[in-house]
């Protein structure tokens, strides 16, 4: 996980730190903490590696000034070694912070995807390129918030028009930057999610699309249940065949909808006529969906939404084939995975 001085590894069955890796550089120290997001884990033929990217200011030496850098950290996930180390100067977006090309609206610096010739960044609604060899930047694209990479596409939400007026989904080429796709704008499509491999979701007025990450094409459209869901649709796959999304705010989630990934076919989805309480979604793994209500936590049927384990005791926000981590992310607790 990223912690605030950089990345450190919990093991989910002991509930203990295993290794910790500081940047090269310290988080400022405001009180509030230090604006991250999660890590990216890349398996590859030699280990599974780590990456996380942080905010970070060079200090100032003889008559260098200091100056603002971003800082992306790659770790050995077995041995907790650093594998990889690069930093660039950051390129702000010249929208209004946090205006929503990304659906979860962080602006924190975030590692999107890594192979072995590039590393994918986004900051501040920026997407950068880094070059793995020579850690030097390839291409950054301002107003542009990449969310996945497809085949050698990053997509993912740009401005479209008037400054902080409205975006669109749009797909760039990983070793150019250069223009492949952008989905039809009809009124907006921006608060990009992905959505499971090859998707990518996008708000379009209440509705919620699904489009090809590669070439822009409409692939699903949930058209609100007859609500408005005006707020950014967040999605998460299941690492299988399931995408999940949940229009969420104020830490209110307002509805939910599943799709198969395979068919773009919708699933099912809340609110509905059943009576039954809309889950806040915390994590989806293999097909169990871990939510929080008001009732306590619940672990639900991917393909179905049907209760599958009424009191599993936790609503883990990381989940894998081994167990997850529920509570505060500064102090996570290990917990089984629903089998």
């Amino acid at each position: 996980m990223a912690g605030e001085d950089g990345l450190k590894a919990v093991d989910t069955g002991a509930s203990s730190v295993k290794w910790s890796v500081n940047t090269t550089y310290q988080a400022e120290r405001g009180g509030f903490g230090t604006r991250r997001a999660a890590p990216l884990v890349v398996a590859g033929q030699g280990g599974t590696t780590v990456f996380a990217a942080y905010d970070r200011t060079i200090p100032g030496q003889g008559t260098m000034p200091a100056r603002a850098a971003i800082e992306v950290l790659a770790v050995d996930a077995a041995s907790g070694k650093a594998a990889w180390h690069a930093e660039f100067m950051p390129t702000p977006s010249s929208r209004i912070e946090g205006s929503g090309l990304a659906a979860d609206e962080n602006v924190a610096p975030k590692v999107i995807a890594a192979d072995t010739a590039s590393v994918v960044i986004t900051a501040d609604e920026t997407t950068y390129v880094v070059d793995r060899t020579t850690r030097a930047l390839r291409w950054q694209h301002k107003d542009f918030s990449a969310v996945s990479v497809t085949d050698g596409v990053v997509a993912g939400g740009e401005a479209a028009g008037q400054a902080d007026m409205g975006g669109q989904l749009g797909g760039l080429a990983l070793d150019s930057g250069q223009r492949r796709s952008t989905a039809a704008n009809s009124g907006g499509k921006a608060h990009a999610s992905p959505a499971g491999p090859g998707l990518v979701a996008g708000n379009d007025h209440e509705n919620l699309v699904l489009v090809d990450a590669r070439t822009g094409a409409e692939r699903a459209r949930y058209a609100g249940g007859g609500q408005q869901h005006l707020h950014p649709w967040r999605c998460l796959g299941d690492e299988q065949s399931l995408v999940l999304c949940q229009d969420q705010y104020a830490g209110q989630t307002n509805a939910v909808v599943a799709f198969d990934t395979t068919t773009a076919a919708k699933l099912w989805s809340w609110p509905d006529t059943s009576g039954r309480v809309v889950p806040q979604v915390t994590a989806f793994w293999h097909g169990a969906v871990y939510s929080q209500t008001q009732n306590g936590p619940v672990v639900l049927d991917g393909r179905t939404g049907k209760d599958r384990e009424a009191k599993p005791g936790a609503a883990p926000f990381e989940v894998d084939q081994f167990g997850g981590l529920a509570g505060d992310s500064h102090a996570p607790v290990a917990v089984p995975a629903s089998a």
